[in-house]
């Protein structure tokens, strides 16, 4: 299906954060409105999630992406999915995976 309008500001604030060098302070609440549906909404394709699950774990790389965990806390969009990871599709899982092991080891080694 098509975006919204703030689904396609949020998609422009994920390229300013991953591409464009800008810290996390780009991305708006509307971003985690933006995660929600794409990973809930049996609606959307499998390749979309796991487009956007890879674009987490890159984000999870960055120095700042601690900053986006925390404003998960809320509604706990990204921790509710990874919750449920043996219900999603092998290719979810496998990013999942990735975004889950680039946060852990990425910040085990800034320790």
């Amino acid at each position: 299906g098509s975006l919204t309008e703030e689904e396609q500001l949020a998609l422009e604030e994920l390229h300013q954060y991953l591409l464009l060098g800008d810290g996390c302070w780009a991305l708006s609440d509307l971003f985690l409105v933006f995660v929600s549906r794409i990973l809930r909404d049996p609606q959307v394709s499998t390749e979309a999630r796991v487009h956007l699950l890879r674009s987490l774990a890159f984000a999870a790389l960055k120095d700042d992406v601690i900053l986006l965990l925390h404003q998960d806390r809320r509604d706990h969009v990204i921790m509710g999915y990874l919750l449920d990871v043996e219900k999603i599709k092998p290719e979810e899982q496998q990013a999942v995976a990735l975004f889950v092991s680039n946060n852990y080891f990425c910040n085990a080694f800034k320790l």
